[in-house]
């Protein structure tokens, strides 16, 4: 699958981590951002999830559930240099009908960033595009290639 950044707002609402049940949520300030034409697909990135409009291929938001244990953890701090703005897919053939899951980033294990309350997916690069696309969702792009997604959750998790 190959992604694109366009220069749009990105989608402002509060990503937060719920201890007891382990799991990511996200609220937008307007529901209706998240009101698509079409019904949302899932993209399983590890075992959190990016929900994305089938209809426009843009990426909504980031959600699911993700147990501490399976964290790695640094003490160390994730340095954010990001923009706003929205990701989209560029080709919706690849993603499915919206009735299944597409898997990237399968082997990834979560790096819980204890110093800067970030939990990354994948690979962030100096050098790559990080895209923050909904409040404390940040997608990591090198080119065209989804390399990773980091959720800011809270410090002391």
């Amino acid at each position: 699958m190959k992604f694109v950044h366009k220069n749009e707002e990105y989608i402002a609402g509060e990503t937060t981590f719920s201890i007891s049940d382990e799991s990511i949520e996200f609220t937008a300030q307007k529901s209706s951002e998240l009101l698509e034409p079409s019904t949302a697909s899932l993209i399983v990135a590890g075992t959190i999830q990016i929900e994305f409009s089938t209809h426009s291929g843009r990426l909504l938001h980031v959600w699911g559930y993700s147990p501490r244990e399976q964290w790695t953890r640094l003490a160390d701090a994730l340095e954010i240099n990001a923009r706003a703005g929205a990701v989209y897919l560029t080709d919706l053939n690849t993603a499915g009908s919206g009735e299944g899951y597409n898997t990237v980033l399968t082997d990834a294990t979560p790096t819980y960033y204890e110093g800067s309350g970030h939990l990354l997916i994948g690979d962030y690069q100096v050098g790559n595009t990080l895209i923050e696309i909904a409040s404390g969702a940040f997608i990591s792009l090198d080119g065209n290639d989804l390399q990773g997604v980091i959720v800011y959750l809270q410090k002391g998790l």
